[in-house]
């Protein structure tokens, strides 16, 4: 791909693609009027169908979401520890110190719910399994339960991650 800044009137400069910046409503008279005869009355029709936007004060932010550990942070009245503000931590304990609240969560769900049910709900299926098919069984069920739980936390929430660890490429 080339990339040329040019002062000539836009219709005479030949290329593939043509990229005009538009401030505020567009106005058809001048060079965007000629550029907008030039191509057939293509630019109003785009600006009927609100595909030519302005930028206005009362458009709605973009949705940001957020991680679990934003949330604890901010509920604690600071910001997420960086590297820079903990030089002489190591990067795994840095991690673990800023994931701390997803990863208690992650644990509960992971270790605390399986013997929960057990005692509970699968007190049968425990027995006529055995340990081992019945850890399996469940840890399966638990992270595959994992998706529609981070969707619906999405949905209501904004909640991205339980645990974001940009460091090692890996998040839950």
């Amino acid at each position: 791909m080339q990339l040329r800044v040019v002062t000539d009137q836009p219709w005479d400069v030949k290329a593939d693609v043509l990229a005009i910046p538009i401030v505020g409503d567009p106005a058809f008279d001048g060079p965007l009027g000629e550029i907008d005869r030039r191509t057939g009355g293509e630019l109003q029709a785009l600006a009927q169908f609100k595909e030519v936007l302005k930028q206005t004060p009362n458009q709605p932010e973009a949705l940001n979401n957020i991680d679990i550990s934003h949330l604890a942070w901010g509920v604690l009245g600071r910001a997420r520890p960086t590297a820079s503000e903990y030089p002489n931590l190591p990067l795994p304990l840095l991690a673990i110190f800023r994931e701390w609240l997803g990863i208690v969560l992650v644990g509960i769900y992971l270790f605390i719910v399986p013997v929960v049910l057990r005692a509970t709900l699968f007190r049968r299926m425990y027995e006529n399994m055995g340990a081992i098919r019945y850890v399996i069984m469940v840890t399966l069920l638990l992270l595959m339960a994992l998706m529609p739980i981070k969707m619906v936390l999405r949905w209501l929430f904004n909640l991205k991650y339980f645990i974001y660890l940009p460091e090692f490429n890996a998040n839950l």
